[in-house]
C-alpha cells in the first residue's frame, strides 16, 4: 500500500484542485470530499500495519479514527465523511453521522457556490469545509513525518 503522503499528493490534492477550478461541478466536489475522507483510511491502515496505533490516536478501526478526527481534530471532517457516505450509499445510516444531519447541496448566495445544508437548516459553504479538511491533512501528515 502506498504511503499516505503519496495518496494525498497524487489523488486528494489533484481532485481538490480540479474542483477548485470548477467550483459548481457537483461530481468534482463529491469526488474531492470522497478522496479527503478516504485519506483517513489510508492513514489509519499505514500506521495500523506498522503497529503504531498511537499515530492514529490509539484507535483500532477506521470508523473510530474518523470519529476521532471529527470530534478532536477538525469538526469539518465530519461533513466530508457524511458527504462521501451519502454519495456512496445514497442515504446515511451510520449511527455516528455528524450532528444528526444528512447533507444536501444547493447553489446559493451572491456568488454561486456549493452550500452544504444540514437537517437543522443551517448552511455552510462547501469551500470552507474542504479548505479546513485539506489543512487538517497537511498538518496531520507533517506532524507524523509523512
Amino acid at each position: 500500500m502506498p504511503n499516505p503522503r503519496y495518496f494525498f499528493e497524487k489523488v486528494v490534492k489533484p481532485s481538490y484542485h480540479a474542483w477548485l477550478f470548477d467550483p459548481l461541478c457537483e461530481w468534482k466536489a463529491k469526488t474531492a470530499a470522497s478522496n479527503a475522507d478516504t485519506m483517513a483510511e489510508r492513514v489509519f491502515l499505514h500506521w495500523y500495519y506498522l503497529g503504531k496505533q498511537t499515530s492514529v490516536a490509539g484507535t483500532t478501526n477506521v470508523t473510530d479514527y474518523k470519529a476521532h478526527l471529527r470530534d478532536h481534530v477538525c469538526e469539518d471532517f465530519g461533513v466530508v465523511w457524511d458527504v462521501h457516505e451519502g454519495y456512496h450509499h445514497v442515504t446515511l445510516t451510520r449511527a455516528n453521522q455528524w450532528r444528526d444531519g444528512v447533507y444536501g447541496e444547493a447553489v446559493l448566495g451572491p456568488t454561486e457556490q456549493i452550500i452544504i445544508e444540514r437537517d437543522d437548516n443551517s448552511k455552510c459553504p462547501f469551500a470552507f469545509v474542504m479548505h479546513n479538511v485539506m489543512e487538517m491533512w497537511r498538518k496531520q501528515l507533517a506532524d507524523t513525518g509523512l
